[in-house]
């Protein structure tokens, strides 16, 4: 689930009993976290800065309350993520403020599809993450399951291939691509994140980001 922060009143981002990543998409806005909806200020010694493209994994013992510093920025939960790093596409975002990140997120197996773009546009560079969990009544076996950040034509972009092989398994990944030359995309086009089909007892989530702009 993503959300975009306000500076006026707190959000409820992450529940006691969730655990993974609670991240900081926006690549120039800070945000203020803690888990007492109340105490958001800063000098509280029970609240911190989390900073573009910045990350907390949660462990999943307090809730997380956000606001933001300054303007509107987007924050995304990724379930049962153990590590998230931004990058090498969203770094360069960070540096070159003229490229617009465009995202998606899914739990299910299935496509998700990007909002449209407005208008003729360019494709720099793109990410994808994935994670996946199994729970006790998983019966071990080998059991590959597939994610896909595709283009408006259906071509995939990049891909991950998660093997789910035992019980309690918590594994996750993540791969980029920054291009050299830019990628055309008409009006109205959407990229598309597919997840595979996964097992009973097998818990999945996957978020993709793609840099573009719109000449």
């Amino acid at each position: 689930m993503d959300i975009n922060l306000s500076t006026r009143n707190p959000y409820h981002l992450v529940y006691a009993g969730q655990k993974g990543a609670l991240v900081n998409l926006d690549t120039a806005n800070t945000i203020l976290v803690g888990p007492v909806e109340g105490a958001l200020f800063s000098g509280n010694p029970d609240t911190w800065l989390l900073g573009p493209l910045n990350s907390v994994i949660c462990d999943g013992t307090k809730d997380y309350w956000g606001i933001a510093l300054t303007g509107n920025p987007q924050v995304l939960f990724i379930p049962n993520v153990i590590l998230w790093n931004p990058s090498p596409a969203q770094v360069q975002a960070q540096l070159q403020p003229n490229l617009t990140s465009i995202k998606a997120a899914s739990t299910s197996s299935g496509s998700t599809a990007f909002t449209a773009f407005a208008a003729a546009s360019r494709l720099w560079g793109f990410t994808l993450q994935a994670s996946i969990s199994t729970d006790a009544s998983y019966v071990a076996a080998f059991n590959p399951v597939l994610i896909e950040l595709r283009d408006p034509s259906g071509n995939t972009l990049l891909n991950l291939n998660l093997q789910v092989t035992e019980a309690n398994q918590l594994d996750s990944d993540v791969v980029s691509l920054n291009l050299g030359a830019p990628i055309p995309v008409s009006a109205g086009g959407q990229l598309l994140l597919v997840i595979g089909v996964a097992p009973a007892h097998v818990n999945i989530a996957a978020a993709s980001v793609a840099l573009f702009s719109s000449p």
